[in-house]
């Protein structure tokens, strides 16, 4: 049988608990359905928002967008955000641009749900050292850049290259699948130390914001691997240049 101090240590067990899951609700989740001001910390203490998602976000945690339609007047300041998980049918747009985007100098991973856009546009992107990208989903992630050094790593859906520090500058290039498209004719000759490719892709897209006529043109190492095939589709129309050395038993 349990002692009155059991029972009450007991239930200062759970209540310390439940206080810390929800504090790391608050802190992780961003689901304001309807925002058109700057990105900064002050979006995260939202009073339309039920709690837990009401407390004042914290540096370098993760950001959830769960529903709705998002258009960003920038960054309102260096804010350093960690991974980013973007649901179904969301959209998040940056149209204009103000500060810049940080990840306290550390490869981020933007997980985008299908039929969802996360549209950085020209928004800035630091270049500190560690600085890089994971995309992961079916959803779209498209970006200007900022030659942020870590190297880009696709995954799955589709990263748009918005300009020629899209994907990095001076990291490597590692593609194990999804596709790679371009709103613009893009050189990016010499951008990676190497590229990598651990599986099947497709180079070149007709669907928004990418344009299928964009021509895209690499010209590092790329390295195959030794898997018994590799098959690369074009998806657009537009010229498309691997100038680099091909190494690796696996093409197709």
């Amino acid at each position: 049988m349990k002692t009155l101090l059991q029972k009450s240590l007991f239930a200062l067990f759970l209540m310390l608990c439940i206080g810390f899951s929800q504090v790391g609700w608050g802190q992780t989740s961003f689901t304001s359905t309807s925002s058109t001001a700057a990105w900064g910390t002050s979006r995260w203490n939202n009073s339309a928002d039920s709690a837990p998602y009401t407390s004042a976000f914290t540096a370098n945690n993760a950001v959830n967008f769960t529903s709705g339609s998002y258009s960003f007047a920038g960054m309102s300041s260096v804010v350093n955000v960690g991974n980013v998980t973007v649901a179904s049918a969301v959209s998040v747009n940056f149209p204009s641009v103000n500060s810049t985007f940080a990840t306290n100098g550390a490869v981020r991973t933007f997980n985008i749900g299908s039929g969802a856009i996360f549209d950085f546009q020209n928004q800035t992107i630091s270049t500190a050292a560690g600085t890089g990208f994971i995309k992961s989903g079916d959803g779209i992630f498209a970006l200007a850049g900022g030659a942020y050094p870590a190297g880009f790593t696709l995954n799955a859906g589709t990263v748009v290259v918005r300009g020629t520090n899209a994907m990095g500058s001076g990291g490597v290039l590692t593609i194990n699948g999804g596709t790679i498209a371009a709103n613009g004719n893009r050189d990016l000759s010499g951008k990676f130390s190497n590229i990598v490719v651990g599986g099947d892709f497709t180079i070149g897209s007709t669907t928004a914001p990418a344009v299928g006529t964009s021509n895209l043109t690499f010209s590092n190492t790329m390295a195959l691997g030794t898997s018994s095939s590799r098959t690369i589709t074009i998806g657009g129309t537009g010229t498309y240049t691997l100038g680099g050395v091909i190494s690796g038993s696996s093409s197709t």
